[in-house]
């Protein structure tokens, strides 16, 4: 282990980036990847191929800070793989947890206790130093840990990486290294708005939605990210005012 401290879990798929193309080339071509024929298919693709725009530098930036970065899908590792190698980002993640290890019993969420093995963490100092980002409430949340924060971008995939930057940072530095803490404190700030929920705008004109959501019995503080509307940032005193 190197002195890296804290762990960022990132889902795969529409969170990171759009690779699902790629799926469905290797299910038409099981035996072999022919990368050429898979980028003349993709040219036919809606979707496109590859990470949200900012996200390579965004982990290399997080990785010089001190997180490792490590991916935790209901993928297989050889989609995985496959994928980092023909998007560029093969040496950029310290580690991969795959549907193997991270299906859970149940229908929906992640399981975490084999990241939490690998990198020396328990259920309570997880609470501190993992970070959970993913694009599906459904699929990502912990079912077997409790008050570790989860960033839920359901855009995440059409949005610049240097948002998620930005949340990052601000969980750390309000919990002064303790993403909970941060949650907290975050959470301690935020106005009701009339949807019932608890709102945190940034400078930015981001809405930080905060709240508290149980799976499997136990209690995950989530942060939702959505944009306020390009016409309202230049007002956003106003908006505060009427939540």
């Amino acid at each position: 282990m190197s002195n890296k401290k804290k762990v960022i879990a990132w889902d795969f798929d529409d969170t990171l980036g759009k690779f699902k193309a790629l799926a469905y080339f290797l299910e038409q071509n099981s035996d072999n990847i022919f990368v050429d024929y898979f980028y003349d298919s993709l040219a036919m693709s809606e979707d496109g191929f590859g990470f949200v725009e900012g996200m390579r530098s965004l982990l290399s930036r997080l990785s010089s800070r001190g997180y490792f970065n490590v991916i935790t899908t209901w993928a297989t590792r050889d989609y995985v793989d496959a994928s980092l190698v023909l998007s560029g980002g093969r040496n950029i993640f310290d580690d991969v947890f795959d549907r193997e290890n991270c299906l859970p019993e149940v229908p929906f969420g992640k399981r975490y206790k084999h990241l939490l093995k690998k990198y020396d963490l328990t259920r309570k100092t997880a609470e501190k130093d993992l970070l959970i980002i993913g694009d599906d409430l459904k699929r990502d949340l912990p079912v077997d840990l409790e008050k570790v924060v989860f960033v839920h971008h359901p855009y995440s995939s059409k949005a610049h990486a240097d948002l998620l930057e930005g949340v990052i940072g601000l969980l750390d530095l309000s919990g002064h290294g303790n993403f909970f803490a941060g949650f907290n404190q975050l959470l301690s700030k935020c106005l009701l708005g009339n949807d019932g929920r608890k709102h945190y705008f940034t400078e930015e004109g981001v809405d930080l939605k905060l709240y508290v959501k149980r799976c499997m019995g136990k209690e995950i503080p989530v942060m939702s990210i959505s944009m306020v509307p390009e016409y309202f940032r230049s007002s956003l005193e106003d908006i505060k005012r009427m939540l």
